[in-house]
């Protein structure tokens, strides 16, 4: 939705520099002049339909998350899990396709010994439980230093504590598990259990330097942040 509308006002801010350019030549004002005040006037509504898009959002966000139980869930949360040595970390989010209209939990972690990890889960539902919480399924990758890749479906589960220890309070941390199974011969099960916590704006900034994270080399970066603080606890 978001990217729709931004298309839909770039096309309306650039159409209007030439009916204006035109607007100010009948009016007696000299060709270069009329095209820097038309250019001037363009990014001005530009700007305006902007900071009009962000609120429309910011307000759509809002009603979502009042009238959808899983809307809660959405930010960016950082897991951990004692169980894993080779990725204790990765960088999870949780997000609202307003596209599609249904809600993704996907990831992604940079190992101890340089492997990747990524996985993805569109399947979500809310979670039979007296904590805030919800279930999923879908499926993760794992690509090694060597190159070789393994691809896996799993499912999972989190519940949920809140800053006022109510169920309608702001989520802060989490705990749950995730159940990783291998596809075609490659058979295999495993059981992570994990920790997580909410990341805001300013724990990003902390760790990265910036407000938000971008790529592969931020996750790399967020990484060694968090070992090196996890060693000097």
């Amino acid at each position: 939705m978001s990217s729709i509308l931004n298309t839909i006002f770039n096309i309306i801010s650039e159409v209007l520099v030439i009916p204006i350019f035109y607007v100010l030549i009948e009016n007696g004002i000299p060709k270069i002049i009329s095209a820097i005040i038309a250019i001037i006037l363009s990014l001005a509504v530009h700007v305006l339909f902007k900071s009009i898009n962000e609120k429309l959002i910011d307000k759509v966000t809002k009603y979502r998350k009042k009238l959808m139980y899983l809307s809660r869930f959405e930010g960016i949360w950082i897991q951990h899990s004692e169980m894993n040595k080779e990725r204790p970390y990765s960088v999870a989010r949780f997000e609202y396709d307003a596209e599609e209209r249904i809600f993704k939990y996907y990831g992604d972690a940079y190992g101890l010994d340089n492997s990747k990890a990524h996985w993805e889960s569109s399947d979500i539902s809310k979670l039979n439980d007296a904590k805030p919480g919800f279930k999923y399924s879908g499926t993760a990758s794992i690509t090694h230093s060597n190159g070789e890749c393994n691809s896996y479906k799993n499912y999972g589960w989190l519940t949920f504590t809140t800053n006022n220890m109510t169920s309608q309070g702001q989520l802060i941390t989490g705990e749950g598990s995730v159940i990783d199974y291998g596809l075609g011969e490659n058979i295999s099960i495993s059981k992570t259990e994990l920790e997580v916590r909410y990341c805001t704006t300013k724990d990003i900034i902390d760790y990265l330097g910036k407000d938000s994270i971008n790529s592969m080399d931020d996750i790399k970066e967020l990484f060694k942040n968090l070992c090196a603080l996890s060693e000097e606890a």
